[in-house]
C-alpha cells in the first residue's frame, strides 16, 4: 500500500518521470525494490499511463496574431453558429478511411462523395466547412468544387489544432483502438474497428467538444495567440 502511494505521489510531482526512474527513487528512499513491471501496474491502477511529451509547433509573432484576431472574431458565437460548423482536419472529412496519400484530386473527391454535401444540404446557408491549411486542402481543384458545390470555407488559422475540436475525437478514437483486445492486426480489421468506435462515440461527448469553442477562443485571447491548454 505504502509503495503504491509513493509512487503515485512522486509520479505526479514529476510528470515525465520514467517506471525506472521511480523504481530507483522508491529503493532509495524506502530501501524496496521493484520491478519497472509493477511501477507500471501501481500507477495504472491509479489511471496513470505513459504518454509522449506533447510538442507544440512553434508560433511566428505572425501565427499569434492570425490566431487572436480569429478567437475574437469568435469568441462570441453563440452555440447554433457553432452547431452549424463541419469540423475536420488533415485528411479527413467526417470518419473517411484512406489507404493512399491524400492529394487535392482525392480531397476533393471525397468532399462529394461523403458527408459534406450532405450536411450542407441539410443546414443550407447556415453551413460552414472547416478544414486546416494543410497543401491538398488548398489546392486550385479543391478551391473550384468549394465553389462549385455553394460550399462556404470556413477561414482557420495556420497551426491550430488546439482549437479544432476535431482533434479531441480523433483522440477517442486511439484510445478506443488501442484498447481492443486483441489489436486490430490488418487494414480491413483497422477499418471495422474504426467504424466501430466512431459510431460508439456517444453524441453527448461532442455536444461537450462544439459547447468548449468559446473557451478556446477566450483561452486564446488570454495567451495573446500563444498555444492554448487545448
Amino acid at each position: 500500500m505504502r509503495t503504491g502511494i509513493y509512487l503515485a505521489v512522486t509520479a505526479k510531482r514529476n510528470r515525465r518521470s520514467i517506471p525506472s526512474d521511480l523504481s530507483c527513487q522508491l529503493s532509495s528512499a524506502t530501501g524496496t525494490t521493484v520491478s519497472k513491471q509493477i511501477v507500471y501496474r501501481h500507477l495504472g491502477h491509479i489511471g496513470l499511463y505513459a504518454r509522449r511529451p506533447v510538442r507544440c509547433v512553434p508560433l511566428t509573432a505572425t501565427h499569434c496574431r492570425l490566431r487572436l484576431t480569429w478567437s475574437r472574431e469568435h469568441a462570441l458565437w453563440t452555440p447554433q453558429q457553432w452547431s452549424c460548423v463541419m469540423f475536420s482536419n488533415e485528411s479527413r472529412t467526417d470518419l473517411h478511411v484512406q489507404s493512399v496519400t491524400m492529394t487535392g484530386h482525392i480531397y476533393r473527391n471525397v468532399i462529394r462523395e461523403n458527408h459534406v454535401r450532405l450536411f450542407w444540404g441539410a443546414l443550407g446557408a447556415e453551413f460552414l466547412f472547416m478544414d486546416d491549411n494543410a497543401r491538398p486542402h488548398r489546392a486550385i481543384i479543391v478551391d473550384e468544387c468549394l465553389q462549385l458545390e455553394d460550399i462556404t470555407r470556413m477561414d482557420w488559422p495556420a497551426y491550430s489544432p488546439d482549437l479544432n475540436p476535431i482533434e479531441h475525437v480523433w483522440d477517442m478514437l486511439g484510445r478506443r483502438i488501442a484498447a481492443r483486445q486483441p489489436p486490430p492486426t490488418f487494414l480491413p480489421e483497422l477499418r471495422r474497428a474504426l467504424l466501430d468506435a466512431w459510431c460508439n462515440i456517444p453524441q453527448e461527448q461532442i455536444d461537450i467538444l462544439i459547447l468548449s469553442m468559446p473557451r478556446r477562443c477566450k483561452a486564446c485571447i488570454a495567451s495573446s495567440g500563444r498555444h492554448t491548454p487545448y
